[in-house]
């Protein structure tokens, strides 16, 4: 699966201040007799001092950036319970005993170097050449510190120059660190990614996507004010051709992969039952172990469906933003959409509730339309099923043409029936052809157990 892409220091305490300025230093005189209480507070004309790790009484340090102070006024810091005349250091933090709570605050501006929880963002990629500079150079351009994230990209063993690309960005961005992936599938790089990462906020991307640059900060800021352990947020589909452009207009409407909430792109904030590139908590992920490494595809869909399990919830934001490059072929769409199928029957045996309705339509549609052709030798009332079927389907195909052509362009009206077509049957034939494969393996365990035995740090067996 697989978008484009955003402090001043207050002088120390201390420094004299003239024309009628309040002073910087901690305690300073005010016009009106008012202490300034808030570090980091802009003062002009008497406005409160700024300077951090201002003594307050008892000689704590305030360190909640982002307090403004207006007229002379003292801003504590918000939400923060003082006692003893301590100040706050982050929004919602208890002090006791005239210590601060150090959780990092972010309020729309950039965190500063010395704040935030220490992110690894970890990118399994293989053959990636013609995305992975454009998605690589979208996390390194984030607008949260540089010294506060890692990227770890486990590489599926490429052989088409991505590995040279990567090399090539960590001689100007160290943070970059290449691992081998030797299982060469998504979820084998996520859990050798996860094995070296360091950080206590990690963030899932892949190499066909582009983050928006303010991601990571969004990402951050909702794991650590929103209550959640796992956020993210609404995809983008696009696409550099005109093929590409209607595979991305089928991805993105409803006719074409149902009620998918992170691919219909929203405005609105809301709790869903998975997402695309999501940024979780260290600790969920010790909880919840590693990805199933059977897998092949829609190791994401199984990885939540056990942190719902779990109780987690997982948060839709509309504020964390990425597109994904869409497949630019026919053939390249009718292979991924196979493979969703084809490995749906994995998650369906081993959480059958994490299934949806919806994801049984197309298998049932192709079921559909084989037995009708297969019985009208024999039933002539099944010629009739078939162009029932046949014609319900093909109006379904005309009214989501128009409405997806109408909101992104009417060039790609008629590429659109041929794409939602070919989306649903691929879907739908690897599915059945799931069936027949795993028929036999239902009721069996999951291999995350295994998994974990050869992954110790991931969690406990």
């Amino acid at each position: 699966m697989s978008q484009e892409n955003e402090i001043t220091n207050a002088s120390s305490s201390g420094t004299n201040q003239g024309g009628g300025q309040g002073a910087r230093a901690p305690r300073a005189k005010q016009r009106g007799g008012r202490n300034a209480r808030a570090p980091e507070a802009k003062q002009r004309g008497g406005q409160g001092g700024r300077a951090p790790r201002a003594n307050q009484g008892g000689g704590q340090d305030a360190r909640a950036p982002g307090a403004k102070q207006r007229g002379g006024q003292g801003a504590s810091a918000p939400e923060a319970k003082q006692r003893g005349g301590q100040g706050a250091r982050a929004p919602e933090a208890k002090q006791r005993g005239g210590q601060g709570a150090r959780a990092p605050r972010f309020d729309g501006g950039a965190p500063s170097e010395s704040l935030g929880p220490f992110v690894s963002v970890i990118m399994p990629v293989r053959n990636e050449v013609g995305f992975i500079e454009r998605s690589l150079r979208a996390v390194v351009g984030q607008d949260y510190p540089v010294a506060r994230m890692e990227i770890l990209v486990a590489d599926g063993m490429s052989n088409d120059g991505t590995r040279a690309l990567v090399q090539a960005l960590q001689q100007e961005h160290p943070q970059i660190k290449l691992i081998d992936n030797p299982g060469m599938i998504v979820a084998t790089g996520l859990n050798a990614a996860l094995r070296q990462a360091r950080g206590d906020i990690i963030v899932r991307v892949d190499g066909h996507c582009e983050l928006a640059p303010d991601y990571l900060r969004c990402s951050v800021s909702h794991l650590l004010h929103e209550g959640v352990e796992a956020v993210g947020g609404p995809l983008e589909t696009i696409g550099q051709s005109l093929k590409a452009r209607a595979v991305a207009a089928a991805m993105g409407s409803r006719f074409g992969v149902g009620g998918s909430a992170f691919r219909i792109a929203s405005s609105s904030t809301q709790f869903t039952d998975t997402v695309a590139f999501p940024a979780y908590t260290r600790a969920v992920i010790d909880r919840a172990g590693p990805f199933d490494e059977e897998l092949v595809r829609n190791q994401d869909d199984e990885y939540n469906y056990r942190l719902r399990k779990m109780g987690v919830k997982i948060l839709l934001a509309a504020d964390v933003r990425s597109r994904y490059y869409s497949r630019a072929t026919l053939g390249k769409l009718a292979s991924q959409y196979f493979q969703y199928g084809y490995w749906k029957v994995r998650v369906l045996q081993k959480h059958p509730r994490q299934m949806q309705p919806r994801q049984f339509v197309p298998a049932l549609f192709v079921v559909g339309l084989l037995a009708s052709v297969l019985l009208m030798s024999v039933l002539p009332l099944a010629r009739y099923f078939s162009a029932g079927l046949l014609a319900c389907y093909a109006f379904g195909l005309i009214v989501a043409s128009l409405l997806a052509s109408r909101k992104s362009g009417w060039r790609m009206l008629p590429l659109l029936p041929l794409t939602f077509a070919t989306l649903h049957l691929s879907y739908g034939l690897g599915f059945l052809f799931g069936l027949v494969r795993f028929w036999n393996r239902f009721g069996k365990r999951s291999r995350v157990a295994e998994t974990r035995r050869a992954a110790p740090g991931l969690g406990p067996v």
